[in-house]
């Protein structure tokens, strides 16, 4: 099967963003991890339930894009949009759900002791 010239450019492109959908599916599983208080069950099933998309994102993509066949510049791709993407708009999203869990979850908490208290 022959290739045209920019096949693999397109494709480390499309990898890169992917990475961004592998990193969205991070966060969401990270606002758990945080909702839960670093439970260690839950840091587990998280962390196996990351790698398991993060596994299918790659097979899926592969066979995809790619007829099948697992480059290193694919893996490469997923990564540094993940690491960007953590290292920029981690430190926003961090503070945002820091933000969110003090107003929805520890409010709450505040507020049934301080009726507890009457």
């Amino acid at each position: 099967m022959a290739l045209y010239q920019t096949f693999h450019p397109i494709v480390f492109l499309f990898s890169l963003l992917w990475g961004i959908f592998i990193y969205i599916a991070y966060e969401v599983l990270r606002f758990i991890r945080v909702i839960a208080r670093n439970n260690k069950t839950v840091v587990f099933v998280t962390d196996l339930l990351f790698m398991i998309f993060s596994a299918i994102v790659a097979f899926m993509f592969s066979l995809a894009y790619n007829f099948g066949q697992l480059r290193i510049y694919m893996i490469v791709g997923f990564f540094l949009s993940f690491i960007v993407l953590r290292l920029t708009l981690g430190r926003l999203s961090i503070v945002l759900l820091l933000s969110f869990i003090q107003y929805f979850v520890l409010f709450p908490e505040k507020l049934l002791n301080f009726s507890k208290k009457f």
